[in-house]
């Protein structure tokens, strides 16, 4: 199948960063240059790693410190293509609908000269993805994106459909916050991994 020209330049984009050393100094920014607790998410922090106009690169980061499952809602991004790395962690990536198996076609593998091979996802701005966090573990990926539309790249929780990971978050047009999950005893919303897939019958940590 041909790629797009949209495609082909984000891939190329991919390319370049992983093969100028990239994602080995995304993993080396120290937590202090962060920001941190973003849409005050305790726990959940981005770096900007690179702009090139209609491109950038974002590094996303959970802290480990946390009891409560980390939930990413299943959302899009209208105006974002993206391929998102694994760095380390315990991250379940969610992709129309599904967990993203080791076969699955969203997903390519990168082989690099003595050094484990990446997990890039490809997510295209009509492609329905989410993820699940284990708290006690923590985890962080980047998020290598093309901006569409002529729309100026930010943070990509801004642009945004579907369910978010706070109330604050629902502050964007487009953003969802669901009052109805199960609450704890201290009416403190409980989010389940069926809201990061919802075809999944199965809880990935069980």
């Amino acid at each position: 199948m041909k790629m797009s020209k949209e495609d082909l330049e984000l891939k190329n984009y991919l390319n370049n960063y992983i093969e100028s050393g990239g994602v080995s100094d995304a993993a080396n920014i120290e937590l202090k240059n962060y920001d941190h607790a973003i849409y005050d998410l305790e726990g959940f922090n981005s770096y900007l790693h690179r702009r090139d106009g209609q491109f950038q690169v974002q590094i996303f980061q959970f802290e480990s410190n946390k009891s409560e499952l980390y939930v990413v809602p299943e959302h899009t991004h209208p105006n974002v293509n993206s391929y998102e790395i694994y760095l380390t962690g315990t991250i379940f990536f969610s992709h129309s609908g599904k967990w993203v198996y080791p076969k699955h076609p969203s997903l390519i593998y990168y082989k690099r000269e003595n050094k484990k091979r990446l997990r890039c996802i490809q997510v295209n701005n009509n492609d329905v993805h989410g993820a699940v966090v284990k708290p006690e573990v923590g985890g962080k990926f980047i998020s290598v994106q093309h901006w569409l539309n002529g729309v100026k790249p930010s943070c990509v929780g801004m642009d945004y459909e579907g369910y978010g990971v706070s109330k604050k978050q629902s502050e964007v047009d487009g953003v969802l916050y669901d009052g109805d999950c199960p609450r704890n005893e201290n009416d403190i919303l409980q989010r389940d991994w069926r809201m990061a897939a919802s075809l999944e019958t199965r809880n990935p940590f069980s």
